[in-house]
């Protein structure tokens, strides 16, 4: 269950950090109104594709094996996004991101009903959307104010990708058992 929680805390992370990031990626690709909103529709596509592709993927799979491959994959996504490529291939990591992140929230809830049923259940459910909330409510306010003192926007990647790396040593060993 710690597994579940560590990945869907690592979307909640990326995912929310995108308003803060949002003028200074502007900024820095010199992006015209129409073309502004492209990476989060990449990355909301990419979770589209995630969820559907999900159908025909889960059963075949096994879900902790998906977890542990969607988290890795995810982070080897984010981390180069702090090397600032061009808009194009950083809209692509923007749509590989999504579909990992897209697979970890579709697991997330599937692999907590499988763990725990009844009123334990609800009650793991409960902690497994807390901890998207917690890091929803956290993680802009924790970037905006390192971005205040300084932080370019493009390590605000490797700090996301540093704590998935972190995230990854413990859910790769736990999610191969």
């Amino acid at each position: 269950a710690v597994c579940v929680f560590l990945s869907l805390l690592l979307f909640a992370l990326f995912s929310t950090s995108q308003g803060v990031l949002l003028t200074p990626i502007v900024n820095f690709y010199s992006l015209t109104e129409s073309s502004q909103g492209a990476p989060n529709a990449a990355m909301n596509i990419g979770c589209t594709i995630a969820l559907l592709s999900s159908l025909f993927v889960m059963g075949r799979i096994s879900k902790p094996k998906l977890l542990v491959i969607f988290t890795v994959t995810a982070v080897l996504f984010i981390l180069p996004a702090a090397l600032k490529p061009s808009f194009t291939v950083f809209t692509i990591l923007y749509l590989c991101i999504g579909i990992s992140l897209g697979y970890l929230d579709t697991l997330s809830s599937s692999a907590i009903a499988d763990l725990f049923t009844g009123k334990r259940g609800s009650v793991m459910m409960g902690i497994l959307h807390a901890m998207f909330g917690i890091g929803g409510m956290l993680t802009p306010i924790l970037i905006g104010s390192l971005m205040d003192r300084g932080l370019a926007w493009n390590y605000v990647y490797l700090i996301i990708g540093g704590l998935g790396i972190l995230l990854c040593l413990y859910i790769i060993p736990v999610g191969r058992n």
